[in-house]
């Protein structure tokens, strides 16, 4: 387990899958309140689910909840990022840092 991250990999890597796997934000004490009323506004302003976004999770402790998403191009992960910044402004969700995005090496759904 990559310890920002929260992605689990099992096996050795294959080759990349031309996906980008981003936090695109690193909420600074997300509580579940905060998320679901940014995810209430998203919702309400058409924004939710975003374009060329693949996965999304949401997970860790109240207080504690941590981000992680897969795309199918930083292009559009960026862009969304574009309209999703003032509305966790408005929540007063806070950020631990900046964003950090990775390739996909292996993505497997069940």
């Amino acid at each position: 387990m990559h310890p920002r991250s929260g992605v689990y990999s099992v096996g050795p890597p294959a080759k990349e899958t031309g996906h980008e796997h981003s936090r695109p934000f690193s909420p600074a004490n997300l509580t579940a309140e905060q998320y679901e009323a940014v995810n209430r506004r998203l919702r309400e302003s058409g924004d939710f689910p975003p374009d060329g976004q693949e996965l999304h999770v949401c997970f860790g402790n109240d207080g504690d909840l941590r981000i992680s998403e897969v795309w199918a191009s930083e292009e559009q992960m960026r862009a969304f990022g574009e309209r999703l910044m003032p509305i966790l402004q408005e929540v007063g969700v806070g950020q631990a840092g900046p964003p950090e995005i990775l390739p996909v090496v292996n993505f497997q759904a069940a």
